[in-house]
């Protein structure tokens, strides 16, 4: 709970925790329930700031925390986009849980999905903040990993674990679309590099027959510098960033 902290779809926060870490970390800010409430979803890694936070909310305290922000512009909705929809990898799905809904709401039509995971935990935690808003005949969830399997015919957003490639889904979006009158969309993406290159190489193509806006959004908290074969981190700076392409 955070009196007076308001933020709009898509920004995101830095959450600074001095007796873990003395640089503010960034993460993706999420609706809760109340004015005043604000969720972070993260991804624990094995080592560094988020392992060590997580061992410190054990007893359901947790350390002393501020959080600072909010930051960024958002690029959703998009003025004279017709349709939108989103590609996440894994955690990346975090600006869509409040993106899907304001695309929605502007264009009054419901948002395309294409998710790769492998956290069921995740998949059940983020699905009541993407259903209202996301068309189900133009979504994809690919749930993957050992343990997947456990959440059988219960799977929220129709969830599968047959392989659907990008390029393919875009494809069969923009046929979708086409038909429907439509002549350009957007495309919002979170992930790794290879889904974020799939995505370009299907809009350069124009998959579907439709132009397609690109916009991808990088988490750069530590900015890398290249020297031959080695390359050594700069000075940290919280920081995330987004690139689009025509």
């Amino acid at each position: 709970s955070v009196k007076g902290f308001s933020f709009q779809p898509g920004q995101w926060g830095h959450l600074s925790v001095p007796s873990i870490s003395p640089v503010p970390h960034p993460f993706t800010l999420i609706p809760g329930d109340g004015a005043s409430n604000v969720r972070i979803f993260i991804k624990v890694n094995r080592s560094g700031f988020t392992s060590k936070l997580a061992k410190a909310c054990v007893d359901g305290k947790g350390p002393a925390m501020k959080l600072e922000g909010p930051h960024g512009t958002p690029c959703v909705p998009a003025p004279g986009m017709q349709r939108t929809v989103f590609v996440f990898g894994g955690v990346g799905i975090t600006p869509g849980l409040s993106l899907a809904k304001a695309a929605s709401e502007a264009s009054q039509r419901k948002v395309g999905l294409y998710w790769s995971l492998r956290s069921l935990e995740l998949l059940h935690r983020a699905a009541p903040l993407l259903e209202p808003h996301v068309d189900i005949e133009n979504t994809c969830v690919q749930l993957n990993g050992a343990g997947t399997q456990e959440g059988g015919a219960d799977l929220p957003l129709k969830a599968k674990y047959d392989m659907k490639d990008v390029f393919a889904w875009l494809e069969q979006c923009g046929q979708t679309y086409v038909r429907e009158g439509v002549t350009s969309a957007m495309v919002f993406v979170c992930g790794p590099p290879g889904l974020a290159d799939a995505a370009k190489a299907a809009c350069k193509k124009s998959a579907g027959g439709i132009h397609w806006h690109l916009h991808v959004e990088e988490f750069l908290f530590l900015p890398s510098m290249s020297f031959g074969s080695k390359r050594p981190q700069t000075a940290p700076t919280p920081a995330r960033s987004g690139k689009a392409t025509e």
